[in-house]
């Protein structure tokens, strides 16, 4: 991929005319989506893109267009060119830019770690089995895959970067509204930790499935997991609680917080990094 990018970007930046500062931006990916259901395979996908954004710069005007690319340097580096051609009669007609500010001097870096994923087919396969000799109905999304991203300009900058990962969300359904929730994401897959998220999910699973009990009003001490704390936190985040604009306008549930008027149990804190 990164062979496509660097003919690419000499291509564009040999398109600059006196003048002119050119640049190019290349983002790639290629990833599998697979949707799970019951402990089967219900809806399979794939995205495999590549696109380019060529901005010209003159006289403090700036234009900038993008085009998907086919993967073909011949078809792709005619759409270039035709891009060319429409930016330069559209960049008269534009205002300068008092914003301008471009990146100017030599400068190369470059990031490509790209772990050796399993083929998505394998990461499926270990799915299934773990849930069929689980015996449990799964219900979860697997996305994984590789991305590339890469910037040049005629001014000397070139940058790379790529990288690879998976994640993979999934509940274990018992009936009802009962569920346990679980997720597994990283850059090297391993069917061990898999396993025994599988097991662990089951356990909480077997605690789930004992009757309910009703509980009738009063106080009660409760004990929240951290994955608790972390849903009741995006809630409040969801609807404004932490933003100050929410709070300036009296839209935040956190308003009592806001005013001092009211603390948190000093067993739990919050801190912003």
């Amino acid at each position: 991929m990164k062979s496509s990018f660097d003919r690419l970007a000499d291509h564009v930046l040999s398109a600059a005319l006196p003048g002119e500062t050119v640049s190019v931006r290349f983002a790639a990916e290629l990833s599998d989506f697979v949707r799970f259901n019951r402990g089967k395979v219900r809806q399979p996908g794939s995205v495999d893109q590549r696109v380019a954004t060529v901005r010209i710069v003159k006289g403090g005007r700036q234009a900038s267009a993008e085009r998907t690319l086919s993967g073909d340097d011949a078809a792709d580096f005619r759409g270039v060119d035709e891009m060319f051609v429409a930016l330069r009669e559209r960049l008269p007609l534009l205002p300068p830019d008092p914003q301008l500010n471009l990146a100017a001097g030599e400068a190369q870096t470059e990031f490509a770690d790209v772990p050796a994923l399993p083929p998505t087919e394998e990461l499926v396969a270990n799915i299934l089995d773990e849930a069929g000799a689980a015996g449990v109905d799964l219900v979860g999304f697997l996305a994984a895959g590789a991305v590339w991203a890469g910037y040049a300009s005629s001014l000397g900058q070139r940058h790379w970067f790529a990288t690879a990962s998976f994640n993979f969300e999934w509940c274990l359904y018992l009936g009802g509204n009962v569920a346990v929730k679980s997720s597994y994401a990283g850059a090297a897959w391993n069917p061990a930790v898999l396993h025994a998220k599988i097991v662990e999910g089951q356990a909480a699973l077997s605690a789930l499935a004992r009757p309910a009990k009703v509980l009738s009003p009063g106080s009660y001490r409760t004990w929240l997991t951290p994955a608790a704390h972390l849903e009741l936190l995006q809630l409040a985040n969801d609807w404004g609680g932490f933003s100050a604009r929410a709070a300036k306008t009296s839209q935040s549930p956190l308003l009592t917080l806001w005013d001092q008027k009211q603390a948190l149990s000093p067993l739990f804190s919050v801190f912003e990094d």
